[in-house]
């Protein structure tokens, strides 16, 4: 066997034996599902390298707390027992309701500690944008030392991300919940995507009856409000309603809210 053959094969089984370590490793730490994307910070987030059996962690590379400020501080100041429903929360509630009742469910009181998680994840929203330029999405909280911040995106994150804000907001109201969320903006998308995130503009004539329905001709989100498919086996006894801006959240739980409902604001 000559020289160049016996050099070929080495370099064979080396590139061999990189390939199997490099599987490996992917598949180890389930690297399959990094899609970085940056945004003007130069921030990344890298879903893979997380272990999803636990609550994620707040990791974000500019290491910034984004609370006590604005709406947002006002909110967290807020005592649960005063909490109050605006016109908007109100509608909505009652669309809710009204669409639940067709579909011969239960109607659900907006109560105190839901929607006083509602309000403080809105104003983080309207305030931090937790979600913006990157893969998370609007169930995504800021980087806190008063609740669990993380991203919520694409992949399979922990839900304990969102279903335990009621217990780290000290509430009260002390089992897991649900939320939903939708946003209304003005901008130019390409194949479902924002051309341009950070610009894009925000529209505050979104009625409480196009919400609805674009969560209803969302089956996953429609499947939380009326109970069905993954859904079918919770019996939601509580709801918490958020509409500020261009933003509107329902949270709902299983529990009922020893807090006691919500009424209008006077």
């Amino acid at each position: 066997m000559n020289n160049k053959i016996i050099s070929s094969l080495i370099a064979l089984a080396t590139f061999s034996a990189a390939t199997i370590i490099f599987i490996t490793i992917m598949s180890t730490f389930n690297l399959w599902r990094v899609a970085p994307k940056w945004s003007s910070t130069f921030k990344i987030e890298l879903s893979g390298l997380f272990n999803l059996n636990k609550p994620i962690k707040n990791y974000y590379t500019d290491n910034t707390n984004y609370v006590l400020k604005g709406s947002l501080k006002e909110a967290l100041a807020t005592k649960v027992s005063d909490i109050c429903l605006n016109a908007k929360e109100l509608e909505l509630a009652n669309l809710i309701n009204n669409y639940r009742s067709s579909k011969n469910l239960n109607v659900l009181p907006v109560t105190k500690s839901l929607t006083y998680v509602g309000r403080v994840h809105i104003y983080d929203l309207i305030e931090n944008q937790p979600y913006l330029g990157s893969r998370c999405d609007q169930h995504s909280w800021s980087k806190s030392n008063l609740w669990t911040g993380g991203c919520a995106g694409d992949f399979k994150y922990d839900l304990d991300l969102v279903r335990a804000k009621a217990r780290e907001l000290k509430t009260g109201y002390n089992y897991d919940i649900w939320e939903i969320v939708a946003s209304a903006w003005f901008g130019e998308k390409v194949n479902g995507e924002w051309v341009d995130e950070k610009n894009r503009q925000p529209t505050y004539d979104y009625s409480m009856t196009r919400y609805l329905d674009d969560w209803k001709h969302s089956p996953g989100h429609n499947d939380e409000i009326i109970n069905t498919n993954d859904y079918s086996d919770r019996y939601w006894q509580a709801m918490g309603v958020a509409v500020r801006e261009n933003y509107a959240i329902v949270w709902f739980g299983e529990n009922i809210d020893s807090n006691g409902n919500a009424s209008r604001c006077q």
